[in-house]
């Protein structure tokens, strides 16, 4: 799931002010793509436990 620029604005509250919509879609796109690496890792290493 990734967030919208208003739900990213939202969970930020006053800090989103000092970002562009394009550098929150830049930030939500690395946080996204980190966090599938780290899920990707985690099953890849939980199936080569078994």
């Amino acid at each position: 799931m990734i967030l919208t620029i208003a739900e990213t604005r939202k969970i930020l509250g006053d800090k989103s002010s000092k970002y562009s919509d394009d550098e929150l879609t830049d930030i939500i796109n690395l946080l996204t793509y980190i966090a599938d690496l780290v899920i990707d890792h985690y099953v890849l290493k939980q199936k080569n436990k078994h």
